[in-house]
């Protein structure tokens, strides 16, 4: 079992997409967390969803710093472009989520998030590894 653990810790090490997604898996947490927080205190799907969604992008961006691009770059130049980059997957991820509530009114704020993260990774990927962290 420990071979097989240590296998797959070096495959993660090793592949920045993966670490990505790792990363991005942590930002879903908090997306959702804070989603969910801010609609228990009566804020709408719409608007709780736009501040989840920069909740979810300032831990991304910190984290991705550190473990997927390993930068040492100066860090408001970055943080802004990260943010830059993740405005532009965030009106995609948005737009699907939006799609799908409206077009689907029942359903769940919480599968359309995770639907419209799947469809915005790609894009939030390409754009951090070749902007926001270029060294």
């Amino acid at each position: 079992m420990h071979i097989i653990t240590a296998s797959v810790m070096r495959f993660c090490q090793q592949n920045q997409f993966i670490r990505f997604c790792l990363v991005g898996a942590t930002g879903l947490v908090v997306d959702a967390a804070v989603l969910a927080v801010l609609l228990a205190f009566g804020l709408g799907p719409f608007a709780g969803r736009l501040l989840s969604i920069w909740a979810a992008m300032t831990n991304n961006w910190a984290l991705n710093r550190a473990f997927t691009f390993k930068s040492d770059a100066a860090k408001l130049p970055e943080y802004l472009r990260f943010i830059a980059v993740n405005l532009l997957g965030a009106i995609i991820n948005y737009g699907v989520y939006s799609a799908i509530l409206l077009s689907f009114p029942e359903s769940s704020p919480f599968a359309a998030l995770i639907i419209a993260t799947g469809v915005a990774v790609i894009f939030n990927f390409m754009g951090s590894k070749l902007f926001a962290f270029r060294n």
